[in-house]
C-alpha cells in the first residue's frame, strides 16, 4: 500500500559462495531503466544484506541482479512484477443489475462506502445480510450520502447464483471478478484478517479518494445488532456535519444545522398549477388546492409505483366535477401474461380534481421477506453526542403516509405487480377503464418503450398532464404498449407526487406534442403517418381534441394481405 503516496520494496542478497561477497552493487531496473546501489559489506556463505527502493503509485516490471568488482554478474536475474496501489483501490465493475459503479467516484461525491465482501456458501453471511440492508435503507438506499457494495469472493458466484440467493440485499452487488476479489485480497493483507463476511466501512476524501480512511471494519459478524450497531455509530463518525434545512419559513427548519447538505426544505401549500391558490414554492401539497376545472368522465390511473420491496402503489384521479364512489371500481392485476386476472374492489370515494393513493398492506415494522413493510418515512441513526440510537422523520421516503387505502395483506394479490404484470382499473362488473400493459403477454423483465428501454421496473411512472382519461386498447387488433407515450418516469422510490396530480383540461397534446406529431415522430407507424394523409386527416389531428386514436404500428400494417395497404392508402 502507498500510505504517503509511495510502495518501499526491500530485497536481500545473500551469499551461497564459498568465497567471500565483497564490493559489489546491487542492480535493479525499473521499466526499462537501470540504477544500482554499492555494497560497503563482505558477505561471508550464508550471510545477507538489505536493499530497498520506493515507488509511486503505479504497475512497474522491476530486473534485478548482482554485479562483483569486475562487473560480472553473479547468480541470476530475477524479474518481478510490482503493483503500488492507494490504501483505498479504485474498482469499476456493473452489478447483477446491469448498472455501473465506481468506488472512487462515490467516494469523491462525498459518500461513505461500506464494501460486503461475501460468499454464497456462508451462512454467518447470509444471517448479516439483512442487518446490512437495513443500515443501507436506513441512510437513503444509495440515493443520499451512504453506499453498500456486496462482493463475492467465491469464484462459482455468477448473476444466477447470487440473483436467487434471497438474502434480501438491495444495495448493489457483484458476480465474482478478478477485479472484486483483488480488492478483498487488498484488505485481506491490509488489514490483516481473513475469513467472510468482512466488512470494511471507507470515510471519503473527496479531494483525493484513493487515500480515503477505512475508519473501521468487521470480521464476520456478531448478532443481535451489535455489529450493526457499530457500522451506524462509525458511519455517523465519518462526518460531524449537522445536514438539515436552514430555511426558517420552512416546515422542518433545523435551528442546529449549519448546511443543507443532501437534505431540503419543506414547504407546505397546493401544488396543483391549474389551482386557484397555486403555490409555486410548495414541494409538500397539504390539499387545500382550489380548482373548478373539470375535463374528464370517469377515473383514470395517474401515478404508478414499482419501487423496491413492496414499496407498490397505485394513485387514481378523478378528473369530473362528481365525488366518486369508490365501492364502483376495482383494481386488477394479470401476472406474467395471465388469462385470469387477480381483482380487488375498491371502497372509499375522491372528491372531484382529487387523487386516491392504493397500497399494497404491509405495514409492519418487524415484518420478514413477503411481510417487510412499506416505507415510512423513519430512518435510524446515532446521535453524535449522546451515542444513542434516534430516529428522523424523511418525509420524501413515507410511502405509507401517503396511502389512502391498503388492500392485499397477503400474496397473491392485486398489489403484488412486479413490472412485467399488466394492471387495469375497472369498474366492479368488469369493464376496463384504464391499463397499464397488455393482458395476456409477457413483455420478459417489464414494459419498454420502442428504443428497449424498460420502463415499470423500478420506476414511479406519472401520467402526463395532457392525458385526461383512461387508455383502452382494441383486443382484436395488434397492439403494443409503450409507456412512454402517457407517461413521465422517475427513479424508483419516489413518493413526493403521490395524493397530487396535474391535468391540463384546454390541451389535449402530450407534452405540446399533436397526435400527428407524435405519429410523424414514430419510426414505427410510417404507415398510419401515410394514411393520415390519405384520408385528410392531418389538419383535424393537429388541431383540439380530445382525440382517440388507435395507432397499428408498421409490423401490424405488415400482416395485411400483401397490396391490402396499398390500396386502402389510394383509396
Amino acid at each position: 500500500d502507498a500510505e504517503g503516496g509511495t510502495g518501499t520494496f526491500d530485497f536481500t542478497v545473500t551469499s551461497f559462495g564459498t568465497d567471500n561477497l565483497s564490493d559489489y552493487d546491487f542492480n535493479y531496473t525499473i521499466n526499462g531503466s537501470t540504477s544500482s546501489i554499492a555494497s560497503n559489506q563482505t558477505l561471508s556463505t550464508g550471510e545477507q544484506e538489505s536493499f530497498s527502493f520506493d515507488l509511486g503509485i503505479g504497475e512497474y516490471t522491476v530486473v534485478t541482479s548482482v554485479s562483483n568488482s569486475n562487473g560480472e554478474v553473479v547468480g541470476e536475474e530475477q524479474e518481478f512484477d510490482l503493483f503500488v496501489v492507494p490504501p483505498v483501490p479504485n474498482f469499476t465493475l456493473e452489478d447483477i443489475y446491469g448498472n455501473s459503479h465506481d468506488l472512487h467516484e462515490a467516494l469523491s461525491e462525498g459518500k461513505t462506502v461500506v464494501l460486503d465482501f461475501f460468499a454464497s456458501w456462508s451462512t454467518l453471511c447470509e444471517e448479516s445480510t439483512p442487518e446490512v440492508n437495513s443500515v443501507w435503507n436506513q441512510f437513503g438506499a444509495g440515493n443520499q450520502d451512504f453506499e453498500v457494495y456486496g462482493l463475492t469472493t467465491e469464484a462459482t458466484d455468477d448473476a444466477a447464483v447470487i440473483g436467487g440467493l434471497g438474502w434480501g440485499a438491495e444495495y448493489p452487488i457483484f458476480d465474482y471478478s478478478l477485479d472484486a476479489y483483488s480488492q478483498y485480497f487488498h484488505y485481506e493483507s491490509s488489514l490483516e484478517t481473513s475469513g467472510i463476511p468482512l466488512y470494511v466501512l471507507i470515510c471519503p476524501n473527496t479531494q483525493n479518494p484513493g487515500f480515503s480512511e477505512v475508519s473501521w471494519f468487521s470480521e464476520g459478524w456478531a448478532p443481535g445488532g451489535q455489529s450493526q450497531n457499530e457500522m451506524i455509530s462509525a458511519l455517523q463518525e465519518c462526518n460531524e456535519t449537522i445536514f438539515g434545512c436552514t430555511d426558517t419559513t420552512a416546515i422542518n427548519y433545523n435551528p442546529e444545522a449549519y448546511t443543507e447538505g443532501s437534505s431540503v426544505c419543506y414547504y407546505q401549500g397546493c401544488m396543483d398549477a391549474l389551482a386557484d391558490n397555486y403555490n409555486p414554492i410548495a414541494n409538500q401539497d397539504d390539499g387545500s388546492c382550489i380548482s373548478s376545472t373539470s375535463c374528464g368522465t370517469n377515473l383514470f390511473i395517474s401515478e404508478y409505483v414499482e419501487g423496491w420491496s413492496n414499496n407498490r402503489a397505485i394513485e387514481l384521479y378523478n378528473p369530473t366535477n362528481e365525488t366518486i364512489d369508490l365501492s364502483n371500481y376495482a383494481l386488477s392485476r394479470w401476472s406474467n401474461g395471465g388469462q385470469i386476472p387477480e381483482t380487488t374492489v375498491l371502497e372509499g370515494s375522491i372528491a372531484p380534481g382529487e387523487s386516491f393513493v392504493v397500497g399494497v398492506d404491509k405495514r409492519y415494522p418487524d415484518g420478514e421477506s413477503l411481510d417487510t413493510p412499506l416505507w415510512d418515512g423513519w430512518n435510524l441513526f446515532i446521535d453524535s453526542i449522546t451515542g444513542l440510537l434516534d430516529s428522523i422523520y424523511i418525509p420524501e421516503d413515507d410511502l405509507m403516509g401517503r396511502v389512502d387505502l391498503f388492500i392485499n395483506p397477503y400474496y397473491p394479490g392485486t398489489m403484488y405487480f412486479n413490472g412485467n404484470d399488466a394492471v387495469a382499473l375497472e369498474t366492479s362488473s368488469g369493464d376496463i377503464l384504464d391499463i397499464i400493459g397488455k393482458i395476456g403477454e409477457d413483455p420478459g423483465d417489464g414494459w419498454a418503450d420502442a428504443s428497449g428501454e424498460i420502463w415499470t421496473v423500478d420506476k414511479t411512472l406519472i401520467r402526463k398532464a395532457s392525458v385526461t382519461a383512461g387508455f383502452v386498447y382494441d383486443p382484436t387488433q395488434p397492439y403494443s404498449f409503450d409507456p412512454s407515450l402517457e407517461w413521465d418516469s422517475l427513479p424508483a422510490n419516489t413518493f413526493s407526487n403521490l395524493g397530487i396530480h396535474s391535468i391540463n383540461c384546454d390541451d389535449t397534446s402530450q407534452n405540446g406534442t399533436s397526435v400527428v406529431d407524435i405519429i410523424v415522430g414514430s419510426p414505427d407507424h410510417t404507415t398510419l403517418a401515410a394514411a393520415f394523409g390519405a384520408a385528410g386527416l392531418v389538419e383535424t389531428l393537429s388541431g383540439d381534441g380530445p382525440f382517440t386514436v388507435f395507432a397499428p404500428t408498421d409490423a401490424a400494417f405488415a400482416l395485411l394481405p400483401e397490396g391490402l395497404v396499398a390500396t386502402l392508402l389510394e383509396d
